[in-house]
């Protein structure tokens, strides 16, 4: 029988409360934590895969142990979006090593760092990300697309997605409603894979495009005509402090869309407060 998040939160804190660092490194605690998961079938919810594959769309990394196909997330951030790595942080707890706040990176006053435990859980994601051929070679290389990614482009991943690489197509005083993508780690057939996947599973049109900075690199563009669809279904996931990088609201009576300043209001971040979100929400 699984057991349910609560009681392994409660599994967490009796370590941590008798002693923070007891998950530090390869210790004792933390390998008896980790069993304590997998013997008792314990399995990330439909919203932490959505949530970690959104954040992996972006900028955050796999550091990785072969040996024990272990894996952990590591993601860097401007000290400005601190709030949306704390709530990152809320909704994967029981998979991080400490109570302690987001931390300062080493390189910069400027940027905050998140990363997880190294476990079994997240070497399962590899597979979105990685052939099969390189995870058994252990010569992984750059991160890619692949098509087993698809089924899991849903609202909550694209709004992961869209904190830590998204932002406006269009600057230009009357601000066009494209959201731009910044995929230029990715190659132009994959980037493909994931403009299939936004139209196929939301309704979502989206382009792959040159990326000004390179004709080797590319950039994926939703259509001004899906900004409607895209804060409807997409904005309720979206951390309050990435609004700014969100197109302005349509005018009231649009002939373009219906997607006026009271109607944003309504629709972005207002899921992120659910109860039981984590546990429950489904795609």
């Amino acid at each position: 029988m699984t057991i349910k998040r609560q009681e392994v939160l409660e599994k967490r804190s009796s370590y941590l409360n008798v002693n923070a660092d007891a998950f530090k490194g390869n210790s004792n605690e933390r390998n008896e934590y980790i069993n304590f998961m997998l013997s008792n079938n314990y399995a990330f919810s439909d919203y932490q895969i959505s949530l970690c594959i959104g954040l992996l769309l972006s900028d955050t990394s796999f550091d990785v142990n072969f040996n024990n196909k272990a894996a952990r997330l590591k993601t860097q951030q401007k000290t400005g979006h601190n709030e949306w790595l704390v709530n990152v942080k809320k909704c994967l707890l029981e998979f991080t090593a400490s109570d302690k706040g987001i931390g300062q990176t080493a390189e910069s006053r400027n940027m905050i760092e998140l990363d997880t435990l190294k476990c079994p859980y997240f070497f399962e994601l590899l597979q979105y990300f990685h052939s099969k051929d390189s995870i058994n070679s252990r010569n992984i290389g750059a991160k890619g697309i692949k098509p087993s990614i698809k089924p899991w482009i849903n609202p909550v991943t694209v709004a992961n997605w869209f904190c830590g690489d998204g932002g406006k197509a269009d600057f230009t005083r009357n601000q066009g409603k494209g959201i731009t993508f910044n995929t230029q780690g990715f190659k132009k057939e994959e980037c493909q894979i994931l403009c299939d996947a936004l139209y196929e599973n939301l309704g979502i049109e989206a382009l792959v495009k040159k990326d000004s900075s390179s004709p080797k690199l590319y950039r994926i563009d939703t259509a001004g005509a899906s900004y409607d669809r895209f804060i409807e279904i997409v904005g309720p996931y979206i951390d309050p402090c990435f609004k700014s990088k969100l197109p302005t609201p349509r005018l009231a009576r649009s002939r373009w869309g219906y997607m006026t300043s009271e109607l944003f209001e309504a629709c972005v971040s207002s899921k992120l407060t659910t109860p039981g979100i984590v546990e429950n929400w489904k795609p």
